[in-house]
This record gives C-alpha cells, structure tokens and sequence, in this order.
C-alpha cells in the first residue's frame, strides 16, 4: 500500500493557520488521537493500546500486517527518535448496533513531512480495502515565501465510494468542515495561550480519576439497561432523551468511582448515598437497583417516583442545613440539580467530617468535598468518611 506517498491521495480540504501555530501541530493532532470525543460526540472515548517507531515506510507497513492479523502491535515502544510512529487505538461509541461497534485504527506519523494517517483496522474486509474506503491524512504544508502555512485534508484516490457511518468513519465533509477547522484552532490556541492556567487548549487536556474505558462500557451497559425503557415511558414534561441520559451517565462514574475506592480500601461493602435535591429521582434508582443503599430527598414529589417501586426510597420533605443531622452513617452526598442547596452540601458534609478537604471545582477524589463536571451537567459530590 502506498501509505505514505502522495501518489494515491487527493487533496480534499485546506485550512489556513497563521506562522506561530505551526509549533502547536503535534499536540492539536494529539487531542483528536487521545480525545476523538471533545469532537465526535458520538464517540464515548477512545484507548490508546499501543505505539511503535519505525525509521522506514516498509517497517509501517509490516507493523500494519501484523495489526491486521493479530489486531495488536507487537512491542509497546514509542517511537521519538524516528521518523514514522504507529500508534494503535480502539474508538468506542457512545450507541452500539450490529453495524455500529468498537473500531480498531491504526495511526501513522510522518514527521518528515509532518502528517499523521489514519486507517482503519478491524471490522473492515482488508486492509488494502479498508485503506481505499475510510483512511484520511491530516498533514501540515510548511510557510514559505511564496504561501503561509495551512492544514491539508487527504483521502485515497478510487474508484470506489467511500465507507462511512457517522461515528467511526466520518465522512469527507465532517473531516473538511468540522475536525480541520477544530484542529486549525487547537492549534491557535496552543499557540497563544500555553502560559495561561484556564486557556480553552488546556481544558482538552484529560483530568478524570477513572478509567475512560470502563465509563464507557459501563455508560453503554445503563444506557441499553435503564435508559431504552424509561425513555419510552417517561410521564415528566422534562425531555427524556437529556434528562434520562444525564443520569445515566452521572450514574455510570460514580459506579466506576466506587469500585475504585471499594478496591483502594480493600472492602467490598457498597458505599451509602444520599441525593439532595433528586428531581425526577432516576439517579436514586439506578445507584439502588445497582446495589447501594441509599435514597433522594426533594421539596416536590414526581409523577414518575410511582413507578419505580418500592426498593427505590424516595423523601418529599425540606432539608434546612444548619439543622439536619441525619446524614452521620452516610458515605456520600449527592447534589444533582440542587440548586440552591449546592453550596451548602460542603458544609453538611464538614459537620461529621472535620478532615474533609477542598478541592478545586474541576477535580474529584474520594477523600475530597467536590464539584464535577459531566456531560451536559454538574453535580456536588461529598464524602463522609465512616
């Protein structure tokens, strides 16, 4: 396969950049490789399994064989010293069908001629073929004195129409309208505001206390469990398809927090919630249905509280903070939609726990009082040790 060449590529798309933000091409590539998700929101997250240098395109193409018939790169060596490097990830998606399911890509950078292709491995017949219908190239053209620098969309050049499903194999048009301009703009960002502590560059930077890829198998396992159903029957003029899936996926990082701290204290005794402020109380009724005691507190009773049964404990009562005392052999506090009461759960949680630390807004530990951010929402979270 000619990988590398340019002989059987096309230019499909080109976007200008201006000179400093040619230094930040790496690390803007970078995010799409480590982070697809902050632009293909079909996507939960993707796994980086493996890298590998090679010094000439022949060892590239040897390294892809390999992955095609083992679906894995033998020796996990980076490769910063050469000029080519394959890296191998696996893309998830946010939905899962017959036609739709995990992606094994290969990722080859050029450094030479500062470019990074990107093919797809596995779920496709072969890899010549796979090649022709969904590969692309990002590459960056250098300034020089005739032009400025830009950044250049690639694809195959066949015959053949190319494969594409939305989600793991983006069509010509999203890669030229969405991700090179996405990519053009990383790239300005870095550029401009490296040195700043809250640059939107840095804030595609990961910072989770939980593994990626068990969230979002975990999300995938709620989603098809809970999800589906109570979407169809929702009896709340709320949207279902925000709130439902909200809750899910609050639901599927603290399941996978838990178990972390479960693992990091050695005990298997699941941890005890209560959620202030619960709304629509689906939340409450995962975490129980899922093994943990607890139940949710709200001002006002919900239509959809009858139908989840008696094992999901849900309270129409007020909490006044300075007076409530009945969270002492509680494990968390959970402030999802809270409200007004956000600030105070801090302080609630500080009167049976006077360690209790603060940590910033954007980051999340067991032993931390902590506001976390999640899709399409933030909830309070603070823990009461026993």
């Amino acid at each position: 396969m000619a990988l590398i060449s340019l002989e059987r590529w096309r230019e499909e798309a080109a976007v200008d950049i201006p000179v400093d933000a040619m230094v930040s091409f790496e690390d803007s590539v970078n995010v799409w490789v480590n982070r697809p998700n902050v632009v293909n929101r079909r996507l939960t997250h993707a796994t980086v399994t493996g890298r590998i240098g090679c010094e000439e395109e022949l060892q590239v193409s040897h390294v892809l064989r390999v992955l095609e018939e083992k679906g894995d790169i033998v020796g996990h060596h980076k490769g910063d010293n050469t000029r080519f490097e394959v890296t191998m990830r696996r893309l998830v998606p946010r939905e899962s069908s017959e036609e739709i399911c995990e992606l094994v890509e290969a990722i080859v950078q050029d450094r030479e001629n500062y470019s990074y292709t990107f093919i797809p491995i596995s779920n496709l017949p072969t890899s010549e073929k796979s090649f022709q219908l969904s590969a692309y190239r990002i590459s960056l053209r250098l300034a020089s004195k005739d032009r400025g620098p830009c950044l250049r969309l690639f694809v195959p050049v066949t015959n053949l129409p190319r494969l594409t499903d939305q989600t793991l194999c983006p069509s010509v048009t999203w890669l030229a309208e969405k991700l090179l301009p996405k990519l053009a703009h990383w790239m300005e960002a870095g550029s401009r505001e490296s040195d700043t502590s809250d640059s939107q560059w840095k804030a595609t930077i990961p910072n989770s206390l939980i593994s990626e890829d068990r969230y979002g198998r975990l999300y995938r396992q709620l989603k098809e469990k809970y999800g589906r159903g109570m979407k169809e029957i929702w009896p709340e003029v709320t949207d279902p398809a925000k709130f439902v899936y909200e809750d899910v996926a609050i639901a599927a990082y603290l399941l996978t927090l838990w178990e972390d701290e479960r693992h990091h204290l050695n005990v298997t005794r699941k941890q005890s919630f209560v959620d202030l402020g619960c709304g629509n109380g689906l939340l409450v009724h995962i975490l129980s249905q899922e093994g943990h005691p607890g139940y949710g507190i709200d001002l006002k009773r919900r239509k959809i509280w009858e139908m989840y049964g008696p094992s999901t404990v849900l309270k129409e009562t007020a909490i006044v903070p300075l007076e409530h005392l009945a969270f002492a052999d509680t494990d968390w506090l959970i402030g999802n939609h809270s409200d007004e009461l956000t600030p105070w759960i801090p302080l609630l949680a500080a009167r049976y726990q006077n360690e209790t630390e603060r940590c910033s807004p954007f980051t999340c530990s067991p032993l931390l009082d902590v506001q976390v951010v999640l899709p399409d929402t933030v909830f309070c979270v603070a823990l009461l040790l026993l």
